[in-house]
């Protein structure tokens, strides 16, 4: 059996860290709206992107009580909208603002919240199939390093994510002349292609970081995933008239919220968790 003892500081340590990130998007109100201005706008956007991630990862799979997670994902949502509406309320000083703040605010808070709500229930529904997040004392089989593998399933269960994530691309693209039930459907398809590829990053963040074997060779394969699909992200919202660059620069969002969730979750492995199935649990007993 592999014990280990948890160092709950450095969990403390990530989450007084991501609450001081948590703040960073209010540097939003001094940047110029500029098109070289743009990267800088969207790295600090995917800071809170990356924290929902997080979030939605802990109500999932966390190993506190249902109803702390349930608080905490109020608590935490509140927190991570607060940030970029008070950026904007510091970009326009005007008292007009006053009276739209709690209703943009509000705006925000549904936004994250169902996000939150989404990915949980895709970790929950993880954790319901009998796999779960547990510290490495619990189990009592040797664990052993094997290469990465990959089966006819992995293929294709690979190949219908691009297949989904192409046609939503396709779809949302938007049109020079559309009628507008046409461009209604973009806009829902465009915030479909959003989810795909958040859900997609942060699940295969989470597999990549805390499974059993070495999570490098893994890691390197889920940022590549995030660049594709930060790629085909940036298509879809017809960012590809105006310059490559600005293709580029709208892939950082899903680049930086993983590589985020990734360096956090790393935090997470290095307290020895590992997310397992619950036979090896059983096994323990």
């Amino acid at each position: 059996m592999q014990t280990s003892t948890t160092n709950f500081p450095r969990i403390k340590l990530l989450i007084a860290i991501h609450l001081l990130v948590g703040i960073a998007p209010l540097a939003m109100f001094s940047l110029p709206e500029t098109n070289w201005m743009f990267p800088a706008m969207w790295a600090l956007s995917s800071l809170s992107i990356a924290q929902i991630m997080l979030l939605s990862f802990w109500v999932g799979m966390g190993r506190n009580r249902g109803v702390g997670r349930t608080i905490g994902a109020f608590g935490g949502t509140a927190y991570v909208s607060f940030w970029p509406m008070m950026a904007q309320f510091l970009a326009f000083p005007d008292n007009a603002y006053d009276s739209l703040f709690t209703k943009e605010f509000l705006v925000e808070f549904s936004s994250y919240g169902a996000l939150v709500l989404l990915l949980s229930c895709a970790f929950l529904l993880i954790r319901r199939k009998g796999i779960s997040l547990v510290h490495l004392s619990e189990l009592n089989t040797q664990i052993e390093v094997t290469r990465l593998r990959y089966s006819t399933f992995h293929l294709l269960l690979l190949m219908s994510i691009c297949s989904v994530v192409l046609s939503l691309t396709k779809i949302a693209q938007p049109s020079e002349q559309t009628s507008i039930g046409f461009g209604s459907w973009t806009h829902v398809a465009g915030l479909i292609l959003m989810l795909v590829v958040f859900l997609m990053n942060n699940l295969c963040a989470a597999w990549a970081t805390l499974s059993l074997n070495s999570p490098w060779s893994r890691i390197a394969l889920v940022i590549g995933i995030a660049f594709l699909s930060g790629v085909s992200f940036a298509v879809a919202f017809g960012y590809h008239s105006f310059s490559w660059f600005m293709v580029i620069s709208a892939s950082l969002i899903p680049v930086l919220a993983t590589t985020i969730v990734v360096a956090s979750l790393l935090v997470v492995r290095s307290n020895d968790y590992r997310v397992v199935r619950n036979q090896m649990l059983r096994a323990a007993t």
